[in-house]
């Protein structure tokens, strides 16, 4: 297929019956709108699961500042920093309800371990 734009030709090859990935890119090319699949995340869902990690990544942050400080053995931080990682990973990113829940008890913990450092 050729599809002109601004006095070129670009050529196209494409395979029958394959996704619309060329078909949308033609469309761009000659200036008509181009169709996207629909991701099943909603933006907002992004932001939760954003969240999600920071608070992961807070909870082991804290973690590691009390092992450096003496209150936490490193091995048991480690291996509470890893659970919670695994645990990150296991969330199914889809499900809104549950990334919330993990994100929420990972506040907590947080909020739990900081408390163990005044």
């Amino acid at each position: 297929m050729l599809v002109g734009d601004l006095g070129k030709n670009i050529a196209l090859k494409a395979e029958p019956g394959a996704a619309g990935g060329l078909r949308n890119l033609s469309r761009l090319l000659v200036g008509g709108s181009m169709i996207a699949d629909r991701s099943a995340w909603r933006a907002n869902d992004a932001v939760a699961y954003d969240a999600l990690t920071d608070a992961a990544s807070a909870a082991i942050a804290t973690l590691f500042e009390l092992a450096d400080e003496g209150i936490l053995e490193l091995t048991q931080a480690v291996r509470e920093a890893t659970d919670i990682r695994r645990e990150v990973f296991d969330v199914d990113g889809y499900d809104r309800d549950a990334v919330d829940a993990q994100r929420e008890s990972l506040e907590q913990r947080t909020s739990e371990l900081r408390g163990r450092s005044s």
